[in-house]
């Protein structure tokens, strides 16, 4: 089993784990990508999750994992509906929420485990804490990471730079001198990887982070975009529509359960 060595960066900002039910036949896009990491464990039911890079069906007694991020689409059966655990969670640390991609996990009593861990938080326990550590670990092993075209580990270092930056002023030329490049030979690069340009990348990750503050906290428009560095709450506005064509308040309804 892979020993996480260093916990200050496996540290948790959120955890919780909570039992859903989800209608039969109800149909979810989570267009704005996942709030938050997730292990979803199936009591009963199915859940089909559709995704760029995967098409899995999660049975009862299965888990799914779910990285902080991902574009996915849900499909739910069950009667009278489907049941399920739900772990979402997210580490201090960015690199640590970004390694893995949508799948479905075959690990001997890992649904087990994640009941124990649900039962040991509603007893109150901070037992909780530590079997979700062993659980994770017990993961790491068998969890397959992102795939990425072999090129875009040139450009990783302003991507890194953006996704840690991306409220904050900073150029292209900038971001091409991260990535010991010619600003032209970048751009094209960054163009071609991302799908978008890198002044681009950084407007969707602050518009993702604008979503994320709405749904998971009680922060206004205008305080999201001054901490976000947005020209005016109106702009803010604007850009959200833009990108996922939702309003913030109903960007704020959407539930943060694994659905």
């Amino acid at each position: 089993m892979i020993k996480i060595e260093n916990l200050d960066g496996f540290c948790l900002s959120y955890f919780d784990i909570l039992i859903l039910e989800t209608p039969n036949g109800r149909k979810n896009d989570i267009y704005l990508g996942a709030a938050w990491n997730y292990f979803g464990s199936i009591i009963r039911g199915e859940g089909r999750f559709v995704s760029e890079d995967a098409d899995i069906t999660v049975r009862e007694g299965e888990t799914v994992f779910i990285p902080k991020g991902c574009v996915y689409r849900s499909e739910w059966s069950g009667e009278p509906s489907a049941q399920f655990y739900s772990l979402p969670f997210v580490f201090s640390k960015q690199e640590n929420n970004i390694q893995f991609s949508l799948q479905k996990l075959v690990i001997p009593d890992l649904c087990q485990d994640i009941a124990c861990i649900y039962n040991a938080k509603e007893r109150g326990s901070l037992s909780a804490f530590s079997q979700f550590y062993t659980l994770y670990e017990k993961a790491v092993d068998v969890l397959e990471k992102q795939k990425e075209p072999p090129s875009a580990k040139s450009i990783y270092p302003a991507v890194k730079f953006i996704e840690n930056h991306c409220n904050e002023d900073f150029d292209v030329p900038h971001l091409a001198s991260l990535c010991k490049m010619s600003e032209s030979g970048f751009y094209a690069l960054f163009k071609s990887q991302m799908g978008t340009t890198p002044i681009g990348y950084k407007n969707r990750r602050r518009c993702l982070k604008a979503a994320e503050l709405l749904r998971s906290t009680d922060y206004t428009v205008e305080y999201i975009s001054e901490k976000l560095n947005f020209s005016s709450p109106m702009y803010l506005r604007k850009v959200l529509f833009a990108n996922f064509g939702k309003t913030p308040r109903e960007i704020r309804k959407e539930k943060q359960e694994l659905i």
